[in-house]
Order: C-alpha cells, then structure tokens, then sequence
C-alpha cells in the first residue's frame, strides 16, 4: 500500500484509466488534482515514466525504429531527416 492507502497496482490502473480518457495530454498536477491531491508529486510522475515503457516495450521493431527515427528529428532538426522515412 501507498501512504495515501491506495494499493500500488490499483493506483496505476486509476492513473492509467484517466490519462486514457483524457481528450489530450495531461500534467502530473492535473492528474493530482483529478485523483483528490491525496498522492505526491512524484507518485504521478513515476506512473508517467511506466506509461511510456510500457507503450514502447509493446511496439514491434518497425514501430520502434520511426519512433527512435522521431525522437531523432525532434532532437536534431539540423540533420534534415523529415520525411527520409516513406511508409
């Protein structure tokens, strides 16, 4: 259990259902804020980091290569590879 009472996994599935049912991205403060502020900062923000292993450790190689490809051109505009990958 937490210190707010809450049981781990049961934490991550109701962090998780609403980041889901969000129409957009959200700040760890406004999931906080969504879950009574009971939690801290720092809970939300763990969750967030286990979002995105799982979402990346469920992709296939193809995936995971545009998505390494992306984070590549956000990171380097410079290197003027937009567009190098065709579909």
């Amino acid at each position: 259990m937490t210190r707010s009472g809450h049981a781990a996994g049961a934490l991550e599935r109701k962090v998780l259902a609403f980041l889901a049912a969000a129409a957009r991205p959200l700040t760890a403060g406004e999931v906080l804020a969504d879950l009574g502020g009971t939690l801290a900062y720092t809970t939300v923000l763990t969750n967030r980091a286990s979002v995105l292993a799982s979402f990346v450790a469920h992709l296939d190689e193809d995936d995971e290569q545009l998505l390494a490809e992306l984070i590549d051109e956000r990171s380097h505009p410079a290197n003027g590879r937009a567009g190098a990958r065709s579909a």
